[in-house]
C-alpha cells in the first residue's frame, strides 16, 4: 500500500483529512441535492400563484374580449423575471393577449388537448409551464398559459455551488490543521518510546524504566517493555554474580 512506508504522523494525518473529506463531500452532495428541489419547487409555486393572479385579473378581459386590458393585465409580468411567456386564450383557443420575455428562444404552440379544466402542469429540462383554466360562475372562458425558464435557478444553484465549494474548502483546511495538531497526542508518546528503545539500547543500563502516560495500547507496550528490562537486568545480575562466583 502506498502508506505502508510513510510515518505514522502522516498516516493519521491522512486518514483523518480523508475521512474528513469524504464526509464533508456526502454533506455536500445532500445539501445541494436539497437545495434543488427546494428552488425549483420555489419556482413552480411562484408561477402557480402568478398564474391565479393572472386569472383573477382577466376575467373581464375574457368576458368582454377587451385585448388592450388583457395585454395590460400580462405586461405586469415583466417585473417577474422567472416569467418568459405568458397568453391568455379565449374558449375557443383563440389569443387574445401575449407576454413574451427577450430570453424567450422558442415560440410557445399551446395545443388544444393541453387546455382542460383542470390546471395543468409540464415540466421539461428547459421551461416550466402552467396552463390555468378561467371560469366565472362555472362557465369556462379561456385559459392562461404561463412558461418560466431555469435561468434563476441555474444562477442561485451556480451560486450555491461556489458557496457551498468555499465552505467545503475551509472546512476540509481546518480539519486538516486540526488533524495535524491533534495527531501529536498519539505520535508524541510513541517518539517518546522510540528515543527510550535507542537510549536504552546505546547506554546498555536496563535498570531503567519507560514513563507510562496512559493507559491504552501503548502503555501496554510500555507495561511490557519495563518488565522485559526487569527480567533482562536480573538476568545480568544473576551473571555478573555466578562470574564474580567463580572468580574467587
Amino acid at each position: 500500500m502506498m502508506l505502508k512506508n510513510k510515518t505514522i504522523k502522516f498516516k493519521l494525518i491522512f486518514i483523518t483529512a480523508l475521512s474528513s473529506g469524504i464526509a464533508l463531500l456526502v454533506f455536500s452532495i445532500i445539501l445541494f441535492a436539497y437545495e434543488i428541489t427546494f428552488v425549483k419547487r420555489d419556482l413552480i409555486e411562484n408561477i402557480q400563484i402568478q398564474s391565479d393572479i393572472i386569472s383573477e385579473n382577466s376575467l373581464a378581459s375574457l368576458a368582454f374580449m377587451d385585448n388592450v386590458s388583457a395585454e395590460r393585465t400580462l405586461q405586469a409580468l415583466k417585473y417577474n423575471t422567472d416569467v418568459v411567456y405568458a397568453g391568455l386564450y379565449d374558449n375557443n383557443l383563440k389569443l387574445l393577449a401575449e407576454y413574451k420575455n427577450a430570453r424567450l428562444q422558442d415560440n410557445v404552440i399551446v395545443l388544444a388537448e393541453e387546455l382542460a379544466s383542470t390546471p395543468t402542469f409540464i415540466s421539461t429540462k428547459e421551461y416550466a409551464q402552467i396552463i390555468t383554466p378561467i371560469k366565472l360562475n362555472g362557465e369556462l372562458l379561456g385559459h392562461v398559459v404561463l412558461r418560466s425558464n431555469f435561468d434563476s435557478l441555474n444562477k442561485k444553484l451556480h451560486h450555491y455551488i461556489i458557496i457551498l465549494l468555499g465552505l467545503f474548502a475551509l472546512a476540509f483546511l481546518i480539519a486538516l490543521y486540526l488533524s495535524s495538531q491533534l495527531q501529536r497526542v498519539i505520535t508524541r508518546p510513541i517518539l517518546y518510546f522510540a528515543n527510550f528503545i535507542h537510549d536504552v539500547t546505546d547506554s546498555r543500563i536496563h535498570n531503567t524504566k519507560a514513563v507510562k502516560e496512559s493507559e491504552d495500547e501503548l502503555g501496554h507496550l510500555i507495561d511490557a517493555f519495563n518488565i522485559m528490562l526487569e527480567q533482562l537486568n536480573l538476568s545480568f545480575k544473576t551473571r555478573d554474580d555466578a562470574q564474580r562466583a567463580l572468580s574467587h
